[in-house]
This record gives structure tokens, sequence and C-alpha cells, in this order.
């Protein structure tokens, strides 16, 4: 959602396995991150695609 505010200038972003666990399991497809820039999937609605095991593992029904 970021990346549609023009005046923008950072996102905080752990890449890092240790540091955000939950980052390399829930989304199987991360986006492409590269000398401090973080590249926007193309696919629909947030790009992202997540994993449904783990979904189901920690989720909660609202």
């Amino acid at each position: 959602m970021l990346a549609a505010i023009p005046n923008t200038t950072f996102v905080e972003i752990f890449p890092d396995r240790d540091r955000d666990p939950m980052w390399y399991e829930l989304v199987a497809e991360r986006p492409r991150i590269s000398e401090g820039q973080m590249y926007l999937p193309e696919a629909p609605g947030l790009g992202l695609t997540f994993n449904q095991e783990i979904i189901d593992q920690y989720g909660t029904v609202a």
C-alpha cells in the first residue's frame, strides 16, 4: 500500500529469517529485495502468495 502513496520515504521490512520467521513461513513467494529496494510484485491484489498451511495452523475465526 505504501507504493501508492507519493510521499512515502521508506518501508520497514526484515528479510532476515531469524528476525522475522513468520514472514518466511506465511508468504510463499516474497517480493525481491535488492540493494535496499523492494520490488513490487505484479500479481493482482497484494501480489503475494500466502502459505495456506500456515494460515490454517495459526489463523483464527473472526
